[in-house]
């Protein structure tokens, strides 16, 4: 299983990494927007000497209603609760197997999200200090990485990036966030037919004293693995491209994925999700 979800996401990247090298006039972006101002806020964890069990109780028992309490305040719009999947490369010097993403409406949102606010909304009285620390007992907390979203490819306007199942690839230029109008075109193609529910692409916007090896990132959302993974053959690009000869289709199915490679990719699988409006969380 392993193997497969690696050829899989390889053989993903491949065909989107090789429509980069020829631009193709005149693609529809019919389902593709650009938000004005919506920020994802993503939280990399590390299992410290808990287990899945008991790391679960305390993200979604204890934690939980403290990410409902922040869309009641009108603080976040939706919270997701994400697993990376096993085979999945991970940072060298900073591992890391579960992901949170919290999702704003503004960079002043952001600031605010800090607060101690709807913690003692939740539980008054609380202890901070000792519910720091049975975090921190149970999760190790890696780093957090601030995107700004860039645009969105996907039939509801109102879209969110985020799905069942996340391919996440990660760039250090510019160039991985798109590839746009030919990526875009074939992602469409697949949203039209059913295979896919929507696609992003994010800039980064840490503070500058926040060095990564990337700076761009590129999302692709699914409802099922099998989707995830299927390859984008000959007969979905001729979908996409009717213009072109199957055999300019063929020669890029077989191009090298040098012309921007991601510097990583990772499939992630939801756990649990949080979404307003707020009257739906009353």
């Amino acid at each position: 299983m392993l193997l497969a979800i690696g050829q899989g996401v390889a053989r993903v990247c491949l065909v989107a990494a090789a429509l980069c090298v020829v631009l193709l006039p005149g693609l529809a972006s019919a389902m593709t927007s650009e938000p004005a101002s919506v920020y994802v806020k993503v939280d990399y964890m590390q299992l410290t000497d808990s287990t899945p069990r008991e790391y679960f109780a305390l993200e979604l028992g204890e934690w939980r209603p403290i990410h409902e309490q922040r869309i009641r305040q009108g603080v976040t719009t939706a919270w997701y609760f994400y697993e990376m999947m096993p085979g999945a490369r991970k940072d060298a010097d900073q591992p890391y197997d579960y992901i949170t993403i919290s999702v704003f409406d503004s960079y002043d949102e952001v600031i605010g999200e800090g607060g101690t606010e709807a913690i003692f909304a939740v539980y008054p009285g609380v202890d901070l200090g000792e519910m720091y620390a049975r975090a921190d007992e149970a999760r190790s907390f890696v780093r957090s990485d601030l995107w700004k979203l860039t645009a969105v490819t996907s039939p509801d306007t109102d879209a969110k990036p985020v799905g069942p199942y996340l391919l996440f690839r990660f760039y250090d230029s510019a160039g991985g966030d798109g590839c746009a109008e030919a990526e875009r075109a074939i992602h469409e193609a697949r949203i039209a037919a059913g295979e896919m529910k929507g696609a992003a692409t994010l800039r980064l916007v840490n503070a500058e004293d926040e060095e990564r090896p990337y700076g761009f990132a590129s999302v692709t959302y699914f409802d099922s693995l099998l989707d995830l993974l299927a390859p984008v053959d000959a007969e979905r690009l001729l979908a996409a491209y009717p213009e072109m000869a199957a055999a300019d289709v063929e020669a890029l199915l077989e191009r090298t994925a040098e012309a921007h490679a991601p510097y990583k990719e990772q499939v992630w699988r939801l756990i649990d999700a949080i979404e307003g409006p707020v009257e739906d969380l009353e």
